[in-house]
């Protein structure tokens, strides 16, 4: 019964072996180590083909079967020959086989071989002497063991070249009756079944040493393509970058421009303005615009901000003022809260000055189709020796589905929007050792924080 089952058990295993995987690639490569293998020690085996049949000859020589093993080692040596040529002649033409013929033919060659070698005690051993038929059993073990070994990536055709000599040994070893051929019968088989558990074992092996390979190489060009769509997708963030914040001050500045264009056109008496003011608030856009482009190349080559000592709430104050033509166009008001008692920090005035503005930015876009259309700017101090600035608004509020994702680079919510600025904003309050989040505000609307570490004010000082 254990016999059957273990026989069962490799019958069973062979067909998931034998089958290809339904991955080309993984077949592909599969198909060739396999066939590497087999080709690497065919010519020993087909070696120890003719070396064997020559000792059978040997041993038969001057005896009334001499001819009869002739015939059988002759047929051998041809057989194991012809494969041999044929192979040769395979590589010489550099042609390969189709991947149905060359499974097949390593099929039918084993089944011819093996059944050159069953044979062997099929038609000796009954008529050999003592010592003839011990050298028939060696003969046939060996021959076994060493297809099994050769034929291993290959358990089918492993199965087809041993299958015959194994049985063919069994059946006449049965057939002699005497108790230690039975015994060497039921060892035959249990030695045949380890030795195919063995080819079942490489050939598992081979396809998991295969799969690693290919899985490991796919990973290596799914990280090349990453890196490739990493560099584009760096270089497009640079540029809605640069878009980005350089965009609010040439829109001021080409406003300036149109209001001096239009004092310039009206009489004397009747402009509101000098024209010379609008002209030095044009220039100070421009001048403005410069200088983002001048940090953002820094910020991008070295990864650092230009750190200075600076007051937080004037610059805050400032960003207000420069964000209330854009309040007043949306009807909205900004309030200014800035409770916190030191407000000395160590940071870049222009790349803080971007924080501030995007978040502006963002509230009075928040709150312009609402009907309280209010930004309120405070800060404080927190017990971490940091100052966290708060810019809230009345808006709609932030979806919990996004929250997650409002800070990654092109997320945005806006249908003209291009999802930089807060992926900005994040990169450059991290570069000043702080954090930035969102949260909702009591009442509706949101909240965006961001806090900073304070600085003694006798460092200033110092």
């Amino acid at each position: 019964m254990g016999t059957e089952r273990g026989a069962l058990v490799i019958l069973k295993s062979l067909t998931w072996v034998w089958r290809e995987p339904e991955d080309p690639i993984l077949a592909s490569r599969l198909r060739a180590e396999r066939f590497a293998f087999v080709a690497r020690y065919t010519p020993w085996l087909l070696l120890a083909n003719v070396g064997n049949a020559l000792a059978m000859l040997v041993a038969y020589w001057e005896t009334p079967q001499f001819w009869r093993a002739f015939g059988w080692a002759a047929a051998v040596a041809v057989l194991s020959a012809y494969i041999y040529v044929a192979r040769l002649l395979r590589a010489a033409r550099a042609t390969g086989s189709a991947k149905s013929t060359a499974g097949r033919r390593v099929c039918v060659n084993a089944i011819l071989l093996g059944g050159c070698w069953a044979a062997l005690p099929l038609f000796f051993f009954r008529d050999a002497s003592h010592g003839e038929q011990l050298l028939i059993v060696c003969l046939s073990a060996g021959m076994m063991s060493g297809g099994i070994f050769v034929l291993a990536a290959l358990p089918l055709a492993a199965l087809l070249f041993s299958g015959p000599i194994a049985g063919a040994s069994f059946v006449t070893l049965v057939s002699s009756g005497e108790k230690h051929d039975l015994l060497m019968a039921t060892v035959l088989i249990f030695y045949t079944l380890v030795l195919l558990r063995g080819a079942l074992v490489h050939a598992h092996q081979l396809l998991a040493r295969v799969m690693a390979q290919v899985e490991t190489e796919e990973k290596a060009r799914a990280r090349v393509r990453k890196l490739q769509a990493t560099g584009l997708h760096a270089i497009g963030g640079m540029a809605s970058t640069l878009v980005h914040e350089v965009n609010q001050p040439l829109t001021a500045a080409t406003a300036y421009l149109h209001s001096t264009l239009a004092l310039l056109r009206a009489p004397p008496e009747r402009r509101i303005a000098e024209p010379v003011e609008t002209l030095e608030k044009a220039l100070q856009e421009v001048s403005r615009a410069g200088q983002i482009v001048s940090h953002l190349r820094d910020f991008i080559l070295k990864g650092e901000p230009d750190l200075r000592f600076l007051r937080l709430h004037p610059l805050i104050e400032k960003a207000s003022r420069e964000a209330g033509p854009t309040a007043c166009q949306a009807g909205a008001t900004i309030d200014l809260r800035l409770a916190a008692e030191h407000d000395l920090v160590l940071g870049d005035q222009v790349q803080l000055n971007q924080v501030l503005a995007n978040l502006i930015r963002n509230a009075l876009d928040a709150v312009s189709e609402r009907p309280e259309r209010k930004v309120f700017l405070s800060t404080a101090t927190n017990g971490e020796g940091e100052i966290e600035t708060e810019v809230s608004d009345t808006g709609p509020g932030v979806s919990p589905s996004i929250g997650a994702e409002l800070f990654s680079p092109f997320m945005t919510t806006k249908e003209l929007g291009m999802g930089v600025g807060l992926a900005i904003s994040r990169s450059i309050v991290e570069a000043h050792h702080g954090r930035i989040w969102a949260e909702p505000r009591p009442g509706g609307g949101a909240r965006f924080c961001f806090s900073l570490p304070l600085v003694e004010e006798e460092a200033e000082a110092g």
